[in-house]
């Protein structure tokens, strides 16, 4: 009977702790942006004091959507003070600037994170001329520099034109970084 009682304490107090916790695990795309904006929106109505943790854990996706959330928690809805990002196994590629959207960042300590160079994925039977081509060339390069200014406006310890430069080579080096990397890139707070 004790036994019981004491379980059901337990599970009561996991509960109460992950209550203000918004999972975002697996691809980042549109509709489980919303998804997440809607949850972590809801929290913030229930106590605009509380911070709210979303844990992440993804292998990438969508570069546009993972822009979008970071633009969205920084600069529209001014959440990034009371958004606490916590990678619990990966953060890759897209996902690397979701993470860079709150200013508290952490992760567990066996969390990986995959940098590469931006890439266009094209459909079967696509073609285009050289012009659409060259255009294309130059949206990926302003995406790619845009994703850069976003990670370094986050590397505090560093000037941003360093960082910067840090964060084009772990791209083309397509480094896999650790836990322990990331805080000392600054790319982690805590």
């Amino acid at each position: 009977m004790w036994q019981f009682k004491k379980s059901v304490v337990l599970v009561m107090n996991a509960a109460d702790r992950f209550a203000r916790h918004v999972l975002w695990i697996g691809v980042i795309d549109s509709e489980t942006m919303e998804r997440v904006v809607r949850e972590i929106g809801d929290l913030f109505k229930e106590d605009a004091e509380k911070s709210v943790t979303l844990i992440l854990s993804s292998s990438g996706g969508s570069l546009d959507v993972a822009i979008a959330f970071h633009d969205l928690v920084r600069h529209t809805l001014n959440w990034s003070d009371q958004l606490e990002i916590h990678v619990a196994g990966e953060a890759s590629s897209a996902a690397i600037t979701v993470l860079m959207a709150a200013d508290t960042r952490s992760s567990a300590p066996h969390s990986l994170f995959l940098f590469h160079p931006i890439k266009r994925h094209y459909f079967e039977n696509m073609s285009m001329s050289s012009e659409e081509l060259k255009e294309e060339a130059r949206v990926i390069d302003a995406k790619f520099e845009k994703v850069l200014n976003i990670w370094a406006s986050q590397m505090r310890t560093h000037e941003k034109e360093e960082s910067v430069c840090i964060a084009r080579k772990l791209c083309f080096d397509r480094a896999t970084v650790s836990h322990e990397d990331m805080f000392e890139l600054d790319f982690l707070t805590g």
